[in-house]
């Protein structure tokens, strides 16, 4: 997981996205769906169409947008 967030720091979208995964899922991770959400957004704001299609199918489509602080 910490390559995944060095990664995702660093801009990589995919990473953000894997970081959704792991949060959502509870793998390797207590499950925290704000987490997921806030990654999700992220990496869909960088233009990870992944991402992207997850937000929608958690009906979180307004975020993609939308600024998010964590």
């Amino acid at each position: 997981m910490l390559w995944f967030v060095k990664a995702a720091r660093e801009g990589d979208s995919d990473s953000m996205y894997q970081l959704g995964i792991l949060f959502e899922n509870g793998i390797s991770i207590e499950k925290d769906l704000e987490k997921a959400l806030y990654w999700y957004q992220i990496a869909a704001r960088a233009g990870n169409e992944a991402a992207k299609k997850q937000l929608k199918k958690l009906g979180k489509t307004d975020l993609i947008n939308k600024s998010h602080t964590m």
